[in-house]
């Protein structure tokens, strides 16, 4: 959306009269302008932002309640991420289109203004 949040419905549940969405990403500072869900994966998510990042969510993971696990995440300085976001790439200046490749399902592509970037996550 225009404020940045990315809202994930159930379609099952607009149909039975739901109105809200099952999940909101509220992470990127600026208007979201591109979306592709995985060609293999259901729940992982691409998006592609304004505010000069792209992102790849996994829409069904949970923070962790384990207290060694908020330990963690405070100590590396990421408990203030969602835990859904599994991948931050930076530097996409006016970002128009995000895409997973259609070869290869660990890529993904972004363009914008300053060209087409082509990257790999080292985290899937």
């Amino acid at each position: 959306g225009e404020e940045g949040v990315i809202k994930v419905w159930n379609v099952t549940g607009l149909l039975e009269g739901g109105r809200r969405p099952v999940l909101v990403l509220d992470f990127h500072r600026a208007a979201v302008v591109s979306l592709d869900w995985h060609p293999y994966d259901a729940a992982m998510l691409l998006a592609a932002a304004r505010d000069g990042r792209a992102s790849i969510w996994d829409v069904t993971a949970e923070r962790d309640d384990d207290e060694e696990a908020k330990a963690a995440e405070e100590k590396l300085g990421v408990a203030e991420l969602p835990p859904q976001l599994l991948f931050l790439h930076e530097g996409v200046r006016e970002a128009a289109e995000a895409r997973w490749h259609p070869g290869m399902a660990s890529m993904a592509v972004t363009t914008g203004a300053d060209g087409m970037c082509v990257w790999k996550p080292a985290t899937l």
